[in-house]
């Protein structure tokens, strides 16, 4: 049964935050692991060690400059100074390009991106508490866009191939998450997960390629759906 609330996670650690930092094992996953659990907790700030630091740093999600805030949400504002002045390219690759497959070992590319208007992208692993915990709400999004507007696709960090997909597969069939969800390879890992230093980490992409909007850390589906309708109507 798919529930809401998806169950108790073990570490306790983890019911602190809102998002995990991301260490991706040099070994493929065991294609028989147990898959994690989490209980719904509400979070609102997430602490994160940063190695180049002596504290840490407390943050809700990060916005980089152009980029819409919460204010922008609530006053229906949207910046004009992000990524979408960028060379518009029409094959989807105006962020870079990459090649790889879904978790059936069906082959994608960035044109991928040019099946929908905006492309909520969100970056996620097996062993991330906070991610499953709002993979329900996502989900839900997903069904409650046409997905010529919409279209939803995860990155699972640490799945590299089809054979090593069980793990995603029980996640995505427990929380309703059926999207598209792409593995990482190298060549995916050179088009944005080098950059990525947690997850999850949802980025807001057009049909070009561009990346409108990047945030790091969980969040509500109504947060969500601000963010984007924002990008739809603009």
């Amino acid at each position: 049964m798919k529930n809401k609330h998806f169950l108790a996670m073990t570490l306790p650690a983890l019911l602190l935050l809102s998002g995990c930092s991301l260490f991706v094992p040099t070994e493929h996953p065991n294609p028989n692991a147990t898959v994690p659990t989490v209980s719904a907790q509400s979070t609102t700030d997430v602490t994160y060690s940063d190695p180049s630091e002596s504290g840490t740093l407390t943050m809700p999600g990060h916005v980089k400059p152009g980029q819409i805030t919460q204010d922008d949400i609530d006053s229906g504002s949207t910046p004009s100074d992000g990524n979408n002045d960028n060379a518009l390219a029409p094959d989807g690759s105006a962020s870079g390009t990459f090649s790889t497959t879904d978790l059936y070992g069906n082959p994608y590319t960035e044109e991928v991106f040019t099946h929908a208007k905006i492309n909520f992208v969100n970056i996620w692993g097996t062993f991330c508490g906070p991610c499953i915990m709002e993979m329900p709400d996502l989900g839900e999004l997903s069904h409650e866009y046409d997905p010529s507007d919409v279209q939803f696709i995860g990155i699972v960090c640490d799945v590299y191939s089809e054979y090593h997909a069980k793990p995603a597969f029980e996640i995505i069939d427990e929380t309703g998450a059926d999207y598209l969800h792409l593995v990482t390879n190298e060549s995916i890992n050179n088009w944005k997960l080098n950059e990525v230093d947690a997850v999850p980490t949802t980025l807001i992409i057009d049909s070009y390629g561009n990346i409108l909007y990047t945030t790091v850390g969980s969040d509500s589906k109504e947060n969500w759906k601000a963010v984007i309708d924002t990008y739809l109507n603009q």
